[in-house]
């Protein structure tokens, strides 16, 4: 079975409609309703990112700018690990 996406993948793992589904880790980690079996070791992938940038013709440059610097600050930091997230 196929899925949109990845969120289209856990929904469907959870609902019983599939036995297994290949999702990030922070993805499964979010769900009560699964348990990770398997994890595909760092070497055999590239490295997933989620860059942050400030668009240049952004309106409202002042406030992306604060918020990509929360999202740099411990507290924002902390919360991004408790969810599995790595940053560096």
């Amino acid at each position: 079975m196929r899925a949109k996406d990845v969120r289209g993948v856990l929904t469907q793992v959870e609902q019983g409609n599939v036995d297994a589904g290949i999702v990030y880790r922070t993805d499964a980690m979010i769900s009560r309703k699964v348990c990770v079996v398997s994890v595909v070791p760092e070497k055999l992938h590239s490295p997933i990112r989620y860059p942050m940038a400030v668009v240049a013709a952004s309106k409202n440059k002042s406030a992306a700018r604060r918020f990509a610097a929360y999202l740099g600050s411990t507290p924002s930091q902390k919360v991004l690990h408790r969810y599995g997230f790595i940053t560096d």
